[in-house]
């Protein structure tokens, strides 16, 4: 009699166990399904992006570069993933002064640039010229560490009309 009452009850113990299971394995498979998708969305706008968007790891090496980065500085993906930032893209006047930065907010955390806006500068394409850039930098937390979102705009064109307009106005 006894046995058969223990018997019943690991049977009953063991079904609602394996029931538990069953639907934390639907929940999770719902979950992934979920992340999937927004994985896909996120992906999908920073390749449809106008704008070059390029994510740096906190040593300043490169680890997302977007189709609008590779037409706007001359570099395809695969080359620009793993580079380092500065050494790609900064004019060398600009580089101590980005290398600082990036070390103090290593250590710090304290932003100067990150989440300041949009900020003006020169930039470098893979031939080698300077041509004038607005940027803003985010920060994220990625999948190993902190990372830094750069969206950069080729503003080239709105520099040279704003030169026409204040030559003429000046004439």
């Amino acid at each position: 009699g006894q046995t058969a009452i223990v018997n019943g009850l690991l049977i009953t113990g063991l079904g609602t166990v394996l029931l538990f299971l069953v639907r934390q394995t639907r929940i999770s498979r719902r979950r992934t399904s979920e992340l999937e998708v927004i994985s896909d969305r996120n992906a999908s706008t920073v390749s449809s992006a106008l704008d070059a968007i390029i994510a740096v790891n906190m040593d300043g090496v490169i680890v997302e570069f977007n189709p609008a980065a590779a037409r706007i500085f001359g570099y395809t993906r695969n080359a620009a993933i793993g580079s380092r930032l500065d050494e790609l893209i900064i004019p060398e006047r600009y580089r101590e002064s980005h290398r600082k930065g990036m070390e103090r907010y290593r250590t710090t955390r304290q932003k100067h640039v990150i989440d300041a806006g949009r900020v003006e500068m020169s930039a470098l394409r893979a031939d080698g010229t300077e041509f004038p850039i607005e940027f803003s930098l985010g920060a994220t937390q990625g999948t190993n560490s902190q990372l830094i979102i750069a969206f950069l705009r080729d503003i080239s064109q709105r520099v040279a009309q704003e030169k026409e307009l204040r030559t003429a106005r000046d004439e």
